[in-house]
């Protein structure tokens, strides 16, 4: 806790602040545009697994549904001046989606990191075994 002005103290914090809205539903899809417009919002995150889901194409990233979806994502932020966010599991994702136009990823993802740790370690003990 500090003492001080309280209105100063909002918009010191509000100024820190980053919303994200995550687009990840036929629902959210619909209203993106919308969603976009809020003020406050500054970034759509397309939460690309369950969004192909929830279009009924599960997994299906090259459909034309989902990439017709993604690109539609990026039109509403490009529209209001927002970032479209996406979680990268690797490069050539990473890539991809720069090259749709998403200015915001989170890169890699958790299990994969753990796993190819554990591979390098089991590897390491593996060779100074023999």
């Amino acid at each position: 806790y500090q003492g001080g002005e309280v209105t100063a103290k909002m918009a010191a914090l509000h100024a820190r602040t980053f919303v994200i809205a995550q687009i990840e539903t036929n629902e959210g899809l619909g209203n993106v545009d919308a969603i976009a417009a809020v003020p406050g919002v500054d970034a759509l995150w397309v939460g690309h697994f369950d969004l192909t889901n929830f279009l009924g194409i599960p997994g299906a990233f090259g459909h034309p549904s989902y990439v017709a979806a993604v690109a539609r994502i990026v039109a509403a932020c490009d529209a209001h001046g927002k970032s479209a966010g996406f979680l990268a599991a690797d490069d050539e994702w990473a890539r991809e989606y720069v090259s749709k136009g998403f200015r915001l990823l989170a890169y890699g993802l958790d299990q994969l990191m753990l796993q190819n740790a554990l591979r390098h370690g089991l590897e390491v003990l593996r060779t100074a075994v023999r």
